[in-house]
């Protein structure tokens, strides 16, 4: 009795510093999220922070920025799995949108197409403020629909200690400008994440404790045995 309580104690405390975890990060307390928009000189110097929809216009100059707060996963962490989701306001099959890690720090409530980005009054240029290359590519999206998208690498990275500045959300073709919810809708960008976490030091301390503690009884019974 006693050595299956032992072995299913190591069995839980084994289970606990390895379990995987999933969180979904999805609150406007959570996520920062707007528009930047240089169709016109007043649209260019405007901060939408509190707009209701993100834009994304090839035509009309318009890119979306979305940045998520990690600080529930702990450093470390294995990222499983890393899902983006968005879903559309009004329709914007035509126009084709490419995803990009930033690497150019910003705040909501003060970004504007102007002031935004190393290159003043030009948006977020691709491959100065963000990466060369596209970590995806939306070919449009229908009016109330929702895409998920696999993020799992640059989660991993984010965790792993490369800046979390976000994500730029930009047209590269098409007229038809894409409208999304923003993080103030219920319905705005939320990520879902299964991680696993670094076991904490206590969990490998009482696994040990655990077991020097079983092999000291086997040791005594084993000792009473011989006399």
């Amino acid at each position: 009795m006693r050595k299956s309580f032992i072995t299913l104690l190591v069995l839980s405390l084994a289970s606990i510093a390895s379990a995987d975890m999933v969180v979904v990060i999805s609150s406007d307390t959570d996520v920062d999220a707007t528009t930047i928009n240089g169709l016109t000189s007043t649209t260019a110097a405007t901060n939408y922070d509190s707009d209701p929809d993100l834009i994304v216009d090839f035509g009309d100059k318009g890119q979306s920025l979305i940045q998520f707060d990690l600080s529930a996963i702990p450093a470390g962490a294995t990222i499983n799995s890393a899902s983006l989701k968005l879903t559309a306001t009004s329709n914007g099959t035509a126009n084709t949108i490419e995803f990009y890690q930033l690497t150019q720090g910003w705040m909501g409530s003060t970004a504007t197409w102007n002031n935004f980005g190393a290159t003043m009054n030009d948006g977020a240029v691709v491959g100065t403020d963000t990466v060369a290359s596209p970590f995806h590519t939306l070919a449009g999206l229908a009016n109330s629909a929702m895409t998920t998208i696999d993020v799992q690498s640059l989660v991993q990275d984010w965790i792993d200690g490369t800046a979390n500045n976000g994500i730029l959300l930009t047209g590269v073709s098409g007229s038809d400008g894409l409208q999304l919810h923003s993080d103030m809708s219920m319905m705005g960008p939320s990520l879902t994440v299964d991680y696993t976490a670094v076991p904490e030091p206590t969990a490998f301390l009482m696994l040990g404790l655990v077991g020097a503690g079983f092999g000291g009884c086997r040791w005594w019974k084993s000792r009473k045995a011989a006399k």
